[in-house]
């Protein structure tokens, strides 16, 4: 038998590329889910360019780290990211995208 998870666990997420605006070859992911103020999991990953791509950026090492983030979530977690565009698009402008289809 499954049990919910009643508590939400926060998961936090972060993404980078060195040298972004010069191009860079690799980067990376991190998550943390943390409960009751305490890490219980975490999850890191090397970010390399996609295919056809020389290169990668820190929205992209930024986006994987959410889209992880929502492969290890429960319902009721709460997800944490520093990117502002991430934030805005599930915030502000997902349920506008959603009515335009």
């Amino acid at each position: 038998m499954n049990e919910t998870i009643t508590t939400p666990r926060h998961i936090y997420t972060d993404g980078a590329a060195p040298n972004n605006l010069t191009g860079c070859k690799v980067g990376g992911l991190g998550v943390v889910i943390m409960m009751d103020g305490q890490p219980i999991a975490q999850y890191s990953e090397c970010v390399l360019p996609s295919a056809g791509m020389e290169t990668t950026t820190n929205v992209r090492c930024e986006m994987l780290a959410v889209t992880k983030a929502l492969e290890l979530a429960e319902p009721n977690d709460i997800i944490h990211t520093d990117n502002q565009m991430i934030a805005k698009g599930f915030n502000e402008w997902l349920a506008g995208w959603k009515l335009k289809g």
